[in-house]
């Protein structure tokens, strides 16, 4: 096999490791295990293959000297167990950075950059003619690293170390919740004048006020709201990719955003470019039930107050105290406010007010409510509070679904035969406008109910936020913070006015619920109402030439779409629409030409969760448990008994797991938008679909850095190298010990010392960001719940050289809430430790170049580095990798 020629950026206690450990291994056998080896022969490459081309240090002491030198002067105090021969590899200055904290800048002896000019990386990787560069340098090297990694782009080499604009997020901000498209709640959220960290054309930002979003435990699958952190919004790569899932769930995002899926070794992180048809995605069932603040009436006064049109809306009813107050003149109260003498006697005549003026003479608030608002010249009032019932909340359901407004006239249509519907309008519009509805006739069989009320149209317009127009019409931002029995009475209205209730045959006949919306942004909201109510609806879009529109209308796009919502059977029981089951119990009798869909998507149970000890004994059946799990995809829930830990959880959970139906990359310009979430690190957008979210602090996790060497045709691998047997690797199966056996884990920490430059560099807190990230992720990822956990470097000792020392703390609860502690040292020589784990990475990156694969190698990365772009267990890492090998893997 030819060499693997690899350059090294930081020659410090790991790189002496690494170099030693080739020299000490090279000459082993084939077939003998080696200590920290997966394989000696590692997909042909042998450890002796491996040549060191070109080093890279900012140690004046270490410059200039051979590699095999430089790897054993000071401050390196890694344990020579090998002899190195000269490898005729000089060392060669690199720039500095922000390589080099201020605190190490003496123990590192960095060089005068007025006597010594740094090299171009780039150059020297392509006249060393490296195959790839590893990385080495110290923690918090952010801009130092990134260096690098552009120059091994550069050079050729390999190198191991979001959302379009109008796509829809449920969020909750301070007390209320919205749906919204991410780029209008990212502007609203964001000052560009307060960047946090900013990387070529992507920014972060701190958001203005808390806002959280909706996402899932990955192990005990509920929903719950998550604080966001930080706001990435970077600009586009040129196109998006739209998914469409089973159901007719849609989700748009980047190519290289990180979607979860379910494989058979769990949840897994990846980017939508490798999704694939038939890959299982994660949806809502259920939404968390938030606490936000609820008005039972909507204050009219206090609401106009801050419209432009304030003077020309009066206020009429039991002003008599303030039209007349006790011991003061007409003229004297003109002064007062500022008006003429002849205006006050005309206000006391027609006993009215304007709003502007009485705002200012106003003393108690309680009185609004023998109050009422109506327009200059008109003589249409309407209540100064507007009770939020469920009438209301039905009246404004008919209205998003049949209902627009013009100027001064509020419309809705319905069926001419619909009598109920008709008086149910009628009583709604004297009981919130003290108005009568003028009918006319409409197109068609449809009746027109018109409310010619200017003040009504401001209402809905100004106050409750309803746009008008098929296409825009969205759902009012008041209703989603509204209890779940209003919900249910505005989805009632809803399905009164665009809905359908009808038969469908099969061999179980159902009961089918079927309304459609031409607005994408009403399907979003009318998605979070149901998911809200524990109803989980079926979507299909329906596209139609502008060649079938009824004669006389007139067309105004070549292609009308339109989005089709569908309930059955118990989730239109569990909706409870009680004017909508009282008006007729079925629209239509049987529709033979339509068939119902099985089991529905949202009962199917993947065979993924399933153990053979769920499933329940069917005598009519043939076939074992364990012949029906490998035949089967997916298991209807009342076959089965949930037995398993993992089914339970599943079963008590609010998400479930959807087939891709089709994936379409589509021409996309403008910016993307993500955010950062702790905990979870998904948040719910689309048509209720989970994604992962970004980490900005690394590169082969990086999605933009992992496209760069996607582009080039160049692998890269990352990040944070674990040790053979380190403190990482020990704490992960210690917790996954307790959580495999139902102990409840409710803290732990992990503390080490060492006294190698290392340890020496994370004192300061800043450096050791990302360390102390890529640590806590490896160990909570594993804990499918919520724990109190402070992992990473913690202290100094000089004294330990290149010994490391760590303590491992978990408390937790097990069987009859008894306490269990467990408490663990492990001291290694620090350096050689993750020695072995390097050389099987550089022998997989240099199998990824022969096989011309581009971009993240998930395989080796998940197996070898404490934060890849996928986090898997250690087993299945294992396994990815040894499918890599026997090329079953791509990467």
């Amino acid at each position: 096999m030819p060499d693997v020629r690899v350059a090294i950026a930081g020659v410090g206690n790991c790189v002496s490791a690494l170099v030693q450990g080739v020299e000490y291994y090279k000459d082993v056998a084939e077939d003998e295990k080696v200590p920290g080896l997966m394989h000696v022969n590692f997909g042909g490459y042998h450890v002796r293959d491996i040549k060191f081309v070109a080093a890279f240090d900012v140690d004046k002491r270490k410059i200039g000297k051979d590699l095999e030198d430089a790897i054993f002067m000071e401050p390196n105090c890694c344990a020579k167990f090998a002899g190195v021969p000269r490898l005729n590899v000089k060392v060669l200055p690199s720039p500095i950075l922000d390589g080099v904290a201020p605190h190490m800048r003496e123990p590192f002896q960095i060089y005068n950059e007025k006597e010594v000019k740094p090299v171009s990386v780039s150059d020297a990787l392509r006249e060393a003619e490296a195959d790839m560069l590893v990385n080495f340098l110290p923690v918090g090297s952010y801009e130092a690293t990134r260096h690098y990694a552009q120059a091994a782009i550069d050079a050729g080499c390999a190198f191991v170390n979001c959302l379009p604009h109008s796509e829809f997020v449920p969020v909750k901000i301070g007390t209320g919740i919205q749906v919204m498209p991410i780029g209008k709640l990212v502007e609203e959220l964001t000052d560009e004048k307060k960047v946090v960290a900013r990387k070529g054309d992507a920014a972060w930002y701190e958001p203005k006020k808390p806002v959280s979003v909706i996402s899932f435990d990955p192990v005990s699958f509920l929903t719950c709201f998550s604080e966001v952190k930080r706001i990435l919004k970077r600009k586009g790569t040129g196109s998006v990719s739209k998914i469409t899932i089973q159901g007719g769930r849609k989700i748009t995002v980047s190519p290289d955003h990180p979607l979860l899926v379910l494989t058979p070794g769990g949840i897994v992180t990846k980017p939508a470019k490798y999704i694939k048809v038939g890959d299982l995605l994660p949806l809502a069932n259920r939404l968390p039930q938030a606490e936000s603040v609820f008005l039972t009436e909507i204050d009219l006064i206090q609401e106009f107050a801050t419209q432009p049109y304030t003077d020309k809306i009066t206020v009429t009813g039991n002003l008599e105290n303030l039209l007349r107050p006790a011991g003061i003149s007409v003229r004297k109260q003109a002064e007062r406010l500022g008006i003429t003498y002849d205006r006050m006697r005309m206000f006391r005549r027609r006993k009215y007010f304007p709003l502007s003026l009485y705002l200012k003479i106003e003393s108690c608030k309680d009185r609004r409510r023998e109050l009422k608002l109506r327009f200059k010249k008109s003589k249409k009032e309407v209540p100064a509070l507007l009770k939020v019932n469920e009438d209301l909340a039905r009246w404004l359901g008919l209205f998003i679904a049949e209902g627009r407004y013009h100027q001064t006239q509020v419309c809705i249509s319905v069926g001419g035969k619909e009598k109920d519907v008709i008086q149910k309008v009628h009583d709604w519009a004297r009981q919130f406008f003290n108005d009568e509805v003028h009918i006319r006739a409409g197109k068609g069989r449809s009746t027109e109910l018109l409310l010619l009320n200017k003040l009504a149209v401001c209402i809905l317009r100004d106050i409750l936020k309803i746009k008008g127009g098929a296409r825009n019409k969205e759902v009012p931002p008041h209703v989603y913070s509204w209890p779940i029995e209003l919900v249910r009475a505005f989805l009632d209205g809803y399905f009164i006015g665009d809905g359908s209730k009808f038969y469908v045959s099969d061999k179980v006949p159902a009961v089918v619920l079927s309304a459609s919306t031409a607005s994408e942004a009403l399907l979003s909201g009318l998605l979070f109402l149901l998911l809200k109510c524990g109803v989980c609806p079926v979507f299909a879009e329906v596209k139609r030439p502008a060649t079938s529109l009824p004669k006389g209308v007139r067309p105004r796009r070549d292609e009308y779409r339109h989005f089709i919502i569908r309930l059955e059977g118990k989730d239109i029981e569990r909706l409870d629409l009680k004017l909508m089951n009282a008006r007729n119990p079925l629209l239509h009798k049987t529709i033979s030409s339509q068939r119902g869909r099985g089991i529905p998507i949202h009962a199917r149970v993947p065979s993924l969760f399933v153990q053979p000890q769920d499933i329940k004994p069917n005598l009519r059946s043939r076939h074992s448990p364990m012949y029906l799990l490998k035949s089967r995809s997916y298991f209807r829930r009342d076959s089965l008994t949930p037995v398993s830990e993992q089914l339970r959880r599943f079963y008590t959970g609010d998400v479930y797991f959807a087939k891709v139906l089709r994936v379409q990359e589509c021409s996309y310009e403008g910016n993307l938008y993500d955010f950062e979430i702790e905990g979870t690190h998904n948040f719910m957008h689309g048509l209720g679909v989970f994604s992962h979210n970004c980490i900005p602090e690394f590169i082969a996790s990086d999605s933009e850095w992992s496209r760069k060497f996607e582009e080039e045709g160049l692998p890269v691998a990352g990040d944070d190298i674990k040790s053979q047997l380190g403190a990482t690797i020990l704490h992960r199966n210690l917790i996954k010990l307790c959580v495999d056996r139902g102990v409840e884990v409710e803290e732990t920490y992990q503390l080490n010392l060492g006294g190698n430059t290392d340890f020496q560099n994370m004192t300061v807190e800043e450096r050791l960001k990302t360390k102390r990230i890529s640590k806590t992720e490896a160990v909570t990822s594993l804990v499918p719940y919520k724990v109190s956990a402070r992992i990473g470097p913690s202290d100094y000792v000089p004294f330990l050289s290149d010994k490391k020392i760590c303590y491992i703390f978990i408390k937790g609860k097990k069987f009859g809430n008894q306490p269990v502690t467990i408490k663990t040292k492990l001291e290694v020589e620090d350096s050689p430790n993750s020695a072995g784990v390097v050389i099987d990475v550089i022998r997989a990156v240099k199998m990824a170049l022969d096989r011309r694969i581009g971009g993240p190698l998930t395989s080796i990365s998940s197996y070898a580095f404490k934060h890849p772009p996928v986090q898997v267990p250690d087993d299945v890492a294992k396994q990815w990798v040894e499918d890599f090998i026997a090329g079953k893997r791509e990467r």
